[in-house]
This record gives C-alpha cells, sequence and structure tokens, in this order.
C-alpha cells in the first residue's frame, strides 16, 4: 500500500527478489531504491525495506537451504537488512571515461553459515567477475 507521488514515481521504485546465497542460503527481500542525476553523475541508493520485514505478499526472509537430501522442513527467518549505493560519475579525463564505485553493507545473521566466514573468502572473487562482466558490457554499448 505505497503510493507515491508522480515526482516521487520518476526517481523511486520498488521490487520483490527471491535469490540463493552460495548455494546455502535462500533468501527473499522486498527494496526502495531511488535514484538521482546530475550533469556529471547518477546515483542509484537502495535498501531493504523494513516495512516488508513481516508483510504476506513479499516478505524480508531467509532460511538454509537443505543439504544432502535432507528433507526436514525449516522455517523462514525475517531478514532485516542490507544497503547499496552505486555511482557512475563522467570524468573530464580522460574523455569518455567513467569512474564507478559501488558500496554493500548487509546483515549476515550467524544462522547463514553457522559462524563460519564463507563470505569474507567468497566475496572477492565473485565481485571480480562481476566487475568483468560489466567491463565487457560497457564495452559492447561504446559500439
Amino acid at each position: 500500500q505505497i503510493t507515491l507521488s508522480a515526482e516521487d514515481a520518476k526517481h523511486e521504485s520498488y521490487g520483490h527478489a527471491r535469490f540463493d546465497l552460495l548455494d546455502r542460503v535462500e533468501i527473499w527481500v522486498t527494496g526502495q531504491s531511488r535514484v538521482s542525476r546530475s550533469e556529471e553523475s547518477i546515483v542509484v541508493a537502495s535498501r531493504i525495506d523494513p516495512r516488508f520485514r513481516n508483510d504476506d505478499k513479499y516478505p524480508n526472509r531467509w532460511k538454509p537451504i537443505p543439504r544432502d537430501g535432507d528433507t526436514t522442513p525449516i522455517e523462514a527467518k525475517p531478514y532485516d537488512g542490507g544497503i547499496q549505493y552505486l555511482k557512475i560519475t563522467r570524468l573530464a579525463e580522460p574523455k569518455g571515461a567513467l569512474f564507478v564505485e559501488y558500496h554493500v553493507i548487509f546483515l549476515e545473521p550467524i544462522g547463514w553459515f553457522d559462524g563460519a566466514n564463507l563470505l569474507r573468502s567468497k566475496l572477492p572473487a565473485a565481485a571480480q567477475a562481476l566487475v568483468r562482466s560489466l567491463r565487457r558490457e560497457a564495452a559492447t554499448l561504446k559500439k
């Protein structure tokens, strides 16, 4: 029951996603995003919207993915958060260059990996793959 004015609708949006994290955790989140532009840059800021924590249709939830054929029912738990910020800035020099910065902060419940620090070892490789993919995509846009 979120209502946006016509002006806010130009800059603000909502979306619901479901994804698996490292084949260990299933996550559902509803996010709110806001875009702002200037002559030199564009900024996209997003957050997992806490108003959807207990929503019946679009809840913010997580649960472990059963392993090795385990069929024990697992109850989903509320998920409280994350934010991200993407800024793309047009540089004066070298001509045509863009500076891209991206920051993500999220809560990692202990139950995701039983307290093990899996993300610390896995995220750098995943981030590098994402950067390479973005560079390839950007190269095709130039053509």
